[in-house]
């Protein structure tokens, strides 16, 4: 149900359709639904292009509230000296 609930809400952006192909963009939305209805508090990924094009969209829209670690950014920048 969240998965479709937010691919309804991105299916009309033409940036992640020009950029993405649809199997990809299904199988992320599915991920981040996952992602919420579990609770988890955290993502980590490599996938930066996921930040403006999915990630922020419903962040701002759909209430997505887990953070997101961009693993182009060491743990250690990004979350302090224990990593």
């Amino acid at each position: 149900k969240i998965s479709g609930d937010y691919y309804a809400f991105l299916k009309d952006n033409q940036d992640l359709r020009k950029t993405e192909e649809r199997k990809v963009i299904i199988n992320d939305l599915k991920l981040l639904a996952q992602i919420q209805n579990r609770g988890i508090d955290a993502f980590i990924t490599k996938d930066q292009k996921m930040i403006p094009k999915m990630i922020t969209p419903l962040k701002e829209n759909k209430n997505l509230n887990f953070e997101y670690l961009d693993l182009t950014i060491p743990l250690k920048d990004k979350l302090g000296l224990l990593f």
